[in-house]
């Protein structure tokens, strides 16, 4: 957590501004106070420097860069048919909802509000109830690549967090997650099967796959003005998934599958699950 939303916290709602190192009129509790807070500590903006209204932030813009020509080299070519690496980003800003606050009032002079609440608080002329960020590095880094002798290649990382700030109890839900997967495939050319079909026995490609991801989510829940951190929900799942497709004619394919998540939670609340999903799948095609 920032140090700025740190200090924030070391003021009670009814306290004087000015006796903790705060302006008179935006205490720990004034919602310009908190807002600007959270974008300047999960957006990393410097305040002196940069606005912190919500209504002027622009938040980074979404990029996706894929590199695949590594392939392409002489000494690569070799043994890679290809080579694929890609990088993305998004992100987003919200303001969940406002309205206009009709207890603000302003010196028509300047235009500065005057208005106060009872914790001697400028009154904003805008009531925010909700804000957030969600940011996502999906994929922060991947790495496709098949082989000459049709082996697939894959490893990928991603990360991702939403930030979500509650005005209405000054309260921060946090949630990071971060995903490493590998995988492998592998296919088998000219297949044939031990038994006839149609009268003749079919003979096809067996295309095999193999993904193992572990992905770790963590929500954590803020209390600004209490200066309270608490993880609240979150776990680490470890999923397999294997895969092996044959086509048994023109219109009949055949596909095996086996699927394994295993769920192991970070808090004591919640106890370890482990799901499996298995069998046989057959898809006919109209056509």
């Amino acid at each position: 957590m920032s140090q700025i939303l740190a200090n924030e916290n070391s003021n009670s709602t009814g306290a004087h501004a000015e006796d903790q190192g705060y302006a008179d009129g935006y205490g720990a509790a004034q919602q310009d106070v908190i807002l600007g807070s959270f974008i300047a500590a999960y957006t990393g903006n410097n305040p002196d420097k940069n606005s912190i209204n919500p209504f002027s932030i622009n938040p980074l813009p979404n990029w996706r860069i894929t590199i695949d020509g590594i392939a392409r080299i002489p000494f690569m070519q070799k043994i890679f048919k290809s080579i694929t690496f890609s990088h993305s980003y998004r992100s987003n800003f919200t303001i969940g909802s406002f309205t206009t606050n009709l207890n603000a009032t302003t010196d028509p002079s300047n235009g500065h509000i005057t208005s106060r609440d009872a914790s001697g608080n400028f009154i904003s002329e805008r009531q925010i109830m909700t804000a957030s960020i969600m940011e996502q590095f999906a994929p922060l880094i991947n790495f496709d690549a098949t082989l000459h002798n049709s082996l697939i290649l894959k490893a990928e990382f991603k990360k991702d967090r939403n930030v979500s700030l509650s005005l209405a109890n000054n309260q921060i839900t946090e949630i990071k997650g971060n995903e490493f997967v590998i995988g492998t495939g592998y296919r088998f050319d000219n297949v044939e099967l031990p038994f006839k079909i149609g009268g003749k026995k079919p003979v096809s490609n067996l295309n095999t796959r193999v993904d193992i991801s572990i992905r770790s989510n963590k929500t954590i829940t803020r209390k600004i003005i209490e200066n309270q951190n608490q993880v609240t929900a979150g776990q680490r799942l470890i999923s397999i998934k294997c895969t092996a497709d044959y086509k048994l004619g023109k219109a009949l394919s055949v596909r095996a599958y086996f699927d394994r998540i295993v769920t192991k939670p970070f808090i004591s609340t919640s106890f370890p699950t482990a799901n499996t999903n298995s069998g046989l799948a057959l898809r006919f095609t109209l056509q």
